[in-house]
């Protein structure tokens, strides 16, 4: 029996070429769409939908329509759901991070565990560091679920996600420093949340924002 898989993607980011090419080379039917040129209109037949590292919100119509799974992969691990997974696990300092395969539903970052990748990590780790760290994996478990796939084995680890999907708010709130903040608290959230091109941590004085800036 051929597989029909879409493949919805972010092609800007670190493995996702490598990820291309792996459905390509395992499923006779793969179509492949970049995450900004996805809409909700798309006529669906697919026996599985793949999101991965995509901002797009697919929505219940469209995921209707999908004959057996809408599989997403979130780059972060059940702890840590939504936006912001690797600021929040800095910020708390873990000592273990982590990647999911995840069915999708109407709620964000919710549906049945599929599989969990982890990987240790320390207070040397930065946005950039553990970014980078997770695409491996993220690559790493993408073939894990290939293999899954094409077995019909494809099964549920049983984990549960910990909290809600933390949102653009909360990742705002955890941005701002306050001007009673220690050196020791303002040095952990610049650590925590600075990357180049990425929203930054900022203070306002008298309603002007101030955002920091590495040079």
């Amino acid at each position: 029996m051929k597989i029909k898989i879409l493949l919805i993607i972010n092609k800007d980011k670190d493995y996702s070429k490598q990820v291309i090419d792996l459905f390509k080379n395992n499923f006779n039917k793969v179509k492949i769409i970049d995450h900004n040129n996805f809409n909700n209109n798309l006529k669906n037949d697919y026996d599985y939908v793949i999101s991965y590292l995509s901002k797009k919100i697919l929505n219940k119509k469209f995921l209707n329509k999908t004959k057996i799974f809408n599989i997403n992969f979130h780059p972060g691990p059940p702890k840590y759901p939504g936006i912001g997974c690797f600021n929040f696990a800095l910020y708390s300092n873990e000592k273990s991070y982590g990647v999911t395969a995840h069915i999708i539903n109407e709620t964000i970052d919710s549906g049945k565990i599929i599989k969990e990748r982890n990987f240790k990590i320390n207070d040397k780790y930065d946005v950039l560091k553990i970014s980078k760290k997770s695409y491996k994996q993220m690559f790493l478990l993408a073939k894990d679920i290939v293999k899954m796939i094409k077995n019909k084995d494809l099964s549920f680890s049983g984990q549960k996600w910990q909290r809600k999907a933390y949102t653009r708010n909360d990742l705002n709130k955890l941005s701002e420093i306050k001007t009673y903040f220690s050196k020791k608290q303002i040095l952990r959230i610049v650590r925590c949340l600075y990357m180049p091109n990425k929203p930054k941590p900022f203070i306002k004085l008298n309603g002007i924002k101030f955002e920091y800036i590495n040079e």
